[in-house]
């Protein structure tokens, strides 16, 4: 749980974030497919973590973490991911308000190149 000032909070809601949910089809042959469906946008609070690079496999692999503040939301879990800037940031962790109107999600960004 987390505590909060609400109305300090709020007013730093400025960015827009598109929350979206993974679901799963399967074609008449057979075959899944992965699609990500646009849930919906809010407004949030975005604060930068932190960032690294590491190697993996001859490749850079840059990640950057976001701490993404928002009002509750029952569409979110860490199985949701935000679209932010054109970036997609798969969801980590998620913690509550005491009074479950506030939630904070850290999220990540992975770029390899």
């Amino acid at each position: 749980m987390i505590g909060y000032n609400k109305s300090e909070v709020i007013g730093k809601m400025r960015e827009r974030v598109v929350i979206q949910n993974k679901t799963i089809t399967q074609s008449d042959s057979g075959f899944q497919s992965e699609n990500w469906t646009n849930i919906q946008t809010v407004w949030a609070k975005v604060d930068y973590s932190s960032g690294f690079e590491e190697e993996e496999a001859d490749r850079v692999i840059a990640q950057q973490k976001i701490k993404f503040t928002l009002r509750y939301n029952s569409n979110i879990s860490v199985s949701s991911r935000f679209l932010y800037r054109s970036n997609y940031y798969q969801i980590e962790t998620v913690a509550y308000s005491d009074d479950r109107s506030i939630i904070v999600a850290t999220g990540f960004y992975r770029q390899g190149y």
